[in-house]
């Protein structure tokens, strides 16, 4: 149960921080 709730916290930081970089992406191309 331990190792499921790390797999799932892991693949949201990840998702997490693919959403920011796109998001800072945008920023640079409308800048």
């Amino acid at each position: 149960r331990n190792e499921e709730a790390k797999g799932r916290l892991k693949m949201t930081m990840l998702a997490f921080r693919r959403l920011v970089f796109i998001r800072v992406c945008i920023d640079c191309m409308n800048a």
